[in-house]
């Protein structure tokens, strides 16, 4: 897989003698991560320890008398006997140091590898995040803009209805008023109508009792 360490490629290059920091410059311009390198390193590191058989004995060689017959050392040795085994084993210990320098150098180096990649990543989404922001916030001020047209919107749309109702309350005053005068024309020409109607009756009347 993509994401798995390159623990082979690391093993094989330790087998060829190159550095750790040939190592790290070789997989860094494969395009792998900082962190799959120190995985890998580590993967590498933790195989040979195991892979690593223990010194065989020379052929034909036999413990020898004397240490056959050494007496066994007592359970609780003195001062003096650890004082010369602790600086018998001081030169080892001496002698390992350098290796475990080069792996802390190059553990220090790798770790802050690592860091750098993860803050580039941070400051990447930081930058896709406010471009995010500030795509909201260009949104959100159209948004602002719209409904303010739309207000201005529905206010001329209410004035307009406001204007009309009075409009149509105007008209149905006038047509009242015309109703009424209309009513009064009518009264003033029925009233006289009816008294000739009236009087035309009362003549008729007179006409046919002469016959």
């Amino acid at each position: 897989m993509a994401n798995e360490p390159p623990t082979e490629l690391v093993m094989n290059m330790v087998k060829r003698g190159a550095s750790n920091k040939q190592i790290i410059e070789e997989l860094e311009s494969q395009g792998f991560s900082y962190e799959q390198i120190a995985d890998a390193l580590t993967q590498a590191e933790t195989k040979a320890n195991i892979e690593t058989p223990p010194a065989p004995t020379p052929a034909g060689m036999q413990p020898s008398a004397m240490s056959m017959t050494r007496p066994m050392p007592p359970s609780n040795p003195s001062p003096q006997v650890m004082q010369v085994s602790s600086q018998m084993m001081r030169p080892a210990m001496t002698a390992s140091n350098p290796g475990n320098r080069d792996t802390e150098d190059m553990i220090e180096q790798v770790a802050e590898s690592i860091i750098n990649e993860k803050w580039q990543k941070l400051m990447e989404n930081m930058g896709d995040l406010n471009m995010w922001k500030e795509k909201v916030r260009t949104d959100v001020l159209s948004i602002k803009q719209e409904l303010v047209r739309l207000d201005a919107k529905v206010e001329s749309l209410q004035k307009i209805i406001i204007g009309k109702v009075h409009d149509y309350d105007q008209h149905i005053t006038e047509v009242g008023t015309d109703i009424k005068a209309l009513e009064k024309v009518l009264q003033n020409v029925i009233t006289p109508l009816s008294s000739n109607v009236k009087e035309l009756s009362r003549i008729t009347e007179k006409f046919k009792a002469k016959k």
